[in-house]
């Protein structure tokens, strides 16, 4: 009989890539606003007026939100500005 030796071979394990905190809020915010734009192709509004103004809307809250977003992963200070009691 012959014995099956086999070396030992080093396998690299590579975690997953975790999701940042800021990507993960990005792509909610993604989603929020862009349902929020598709009411309007689902869901028309009835005068001619207030589509502009929804999407302006839209748009406006959107800067809010990313805006908010990113002085807030500005560092120390940005977190300070929003976890003040």
């Amino acid at each position: 009989m012959v014995a099956n030796v086999q070396t030992s071979q080093n396998v690299e394990i590579v975690p997953k890539k975790e999701v940042s905190l800021r990507k993960l809020l990005n792509i909610i915010g993604i989603f929020i606003f862009g349902g929020l734009a598709l009411t309007n192709v689902t869901n028309p509004l009835p005068s001619n007026d207030l589509p502009k103004e929804f999407l302006l809307f839209i748009t406006g809250n959107a800067i809010i939100y990313f805006f908010l977003v990113c002085i807030y992963f500005i560092g120390d200070y940005g977190e300070r500005c929003f976890m003040q009691l």
